[in-house]
């Protein structure tokens, strides 16, 4: 499959027809995230995740392409209340990860959900999208989404931590080091249902286990002053 791939991606960046370039990109997305969102054949869901993946990865789709065609194949989505200061960035970005984050429940599809994740993670701190008013701060919106994916999906925590820490960790050394900072010293106590707090408890003791295997963490004690600079 991947060679497959190595090869559709090599065709789309050398074809001379810019047009008819676009236009499989364009026909190629719609398939994809039509099928991540339900719409369409649901066997085929892995197999576009690592499509996606791939093609993210390698520069040949790129994030205004993907939230181009998201928009146009799941329109507005529900009517749901946001504040002032939520962008329409805001929206198509908690809108789609919270569809894939919904697949790191089912163990065919986590490892899959989670590299396509790390991707868009990755895309984020460096695409126009990623340098808008929305993202100056990326990884606290990965703290986020991931909080509230967890709050939607808790048992996908183990996923979590198996498949998307990992590869988010070591993509991102700074970013990732910014995120454990952030879970750690944040206090949802005051703010937020007993539910959420154990939910912050068990991300940020699975966040930190999993820095400390990557050396990001010193003590086994884990807590915020052990964290490296």
């Amino acid at each position: 499959m991947r060679q497959v791939l190595e090869l559709l991606a090599s065709l789309i960046s050398l074809n001379p027809d810019k047009t008819a370039a676009n236009d499989f990109k364009l026909e190629a997305l719609n398939r994809l995230i039509s099928i991540i969102t339900h719409q369409s054949a649901q066997p085929l869901v892995k197999p576009a995740f690592k499509m996606l993946e791939y093609f993210l990865s390698k520069g040949t789709f790129d994030l205004s392409e993907l939230f181009e065609v998201y928009s146009h194949v799941c329109g507005n989505g529900d009517s749901i209340l946001y504040s002032a200061q939520e962008t329409q960035n805001d929206i198509q970005w908690d809108r789609f990860v919270s569809g894939v984050f919904e697949w790191m429940s089912l163990p065919d599809t986590s490892s899959a959900a989670g590299k396509l994740l790390v991707s868009l993670f990755g895309a984020l701190k460096t695409s126009p999208i990623g340098k808008s008013e929305v993202s100056r701060s990326y990884s606290a919106y990965w703290q986020r989404w991931i909080q509230q994916g967890l709050g939607k999906h808790p048992e996908s925590l183990e996923n979590v931590k198996n498949y998307l820490f990992p590869p988010l960790f070591k993509l991102d050394r700074l970013g990732s080091l910014e995120f454990l900072r952030n879970l750690s010293e944040h206090n949802p106590i005051d703010s937020i249902g007993s539910q959420e707090v154990d939910s912050h408890a068990s991300l940020l003791l699975s966040a930190m286990e999993v820095g400390k295997k990557l050396g990001l963490v010193d003590d086994p004690g884990m807590s915020c002053s052990n964290i490296k600079a």
